[in-house]
């Protein structure tokens, strides 16, 4: 089955790290979930799309865009890393840092680096011959904000979830309940094989039957990752930005025990983070 590329929001909360959740940033504004698309007075919504378009073999071309609400008057984006200029609008660039000019309603930075370079903390990307897998990532980034919301997308072949996207070609399983649609994205370079119904069969049992103290909204999506992604446990669970938000989960395996272990933190755990500013590793 194949799937058009999927942009899922989220939105970053600040608060205390917890162990094991990867990412995390410094003090920043306290923020909620915003209904509907436009950009509140006080909110900056930050999209990061990736693509694989007029890149060289080892690199990603991603574009940050920061739509900035009405009272907002400091939007800045520092990178730490190596990075082509393709294009931006409504900034002014200071060595590797870029501020907001103050005109127009968008902030919009398209650059290419090598994929070494960009990422969630506490997860390499991948990138090879027609494909990648990257997390999108927000250190460097500063604003006056009272809200920040967050979205990961694709241009071109590829799918996002919440915090991830695959870029290249993918096969997706799902399985919709009244709670939640729940999905495994195998990535065409990926070689797993295994019962992906047995799989979306013990997450969405978790779901269900499992109260750990919290209960988060939106669609729960499982990446399937080969083993040379840069850790060797079975699976991980990288957290989105708000505390009744699913992030995403990487498995290299298809055990139906694994998954269920991850949907606990993933849908079932409640956990305060932050944005990035505190964080070390690679950021994109």
């Amino acid at each position: 089955m194949r799937r058009v590329a999927l942009v899922c929001v989220v939105v970053l909360v600040v608060g205390a790290v917890p162990a094991g959740v990867a990412g995390a940033v410094a003090d920043g504004p306290s923020v909620e979930r915003v209904a509907g698309s436009d950009v509140a007075p006080e909110e900056v919504a930050v999209t990061t799309t990736f693509s694989l378009a007029d890149t060289g073999p080892d690199e990603i071309r991603v574009t940050k865009e920061y739509r900035v609400g009405s009272r907002v008057r400091a939007v800045s984006k520092a990178f730490g890393h190596p990075l082509e200029v393709v294009s931006t609008r409504n900034v002014d660039r200071r060595g590797d840092t870029f501020e907001w000019d103050g005109t127009g309603d968008t902030v919009r930075i398209e650059y290419v680096a090598s994929a070494a370079a960009l990422g969630r903390p506490g997860a390499e990307t991948v990138r090879g011959d027609g494909y990648a897998v990257v997390g999108a990532s927000y250190g460097g980034f500063g604003t006056d904000a009272a809200r920040v919301t967050t979205a990961v997308s694709v241009d071109g072949e590829g799918t996002a979830g919440e915090t991830f996207a695959v870029l290249g070609g993918y096969t997706e399983h799902t399985r919709d309940t009244a709670t939640r649609q729940y999905r495994v994205v195998v990535p065409d370079h990926v070689s797993f094989e295994g019962n992906a119904s047995a799989v979306l069969d013990a997450v969405a049992y978790t779901d269900a039957r499992v109260d750990a103290g919290a209960e988060r909204s939106g669609p729960a999506t499982y990446f399937v990752v080969s083993l040379d992604f840069g850790y060797q446990v079975a699976g991980r669970y990288f957290g989105a930005y708000e505390t009744d938000a699913t992030g995403d989960v990487l498995l290299n395996t298809w055990s139906e025990a694994t998954a269920a272990h991850e949907a606990v933190h993933q849908l079932k755990q409640a956990y305060a983070t932050e944005m990035y500013s505190r964080c070390s590793g690679p950021l994109a």
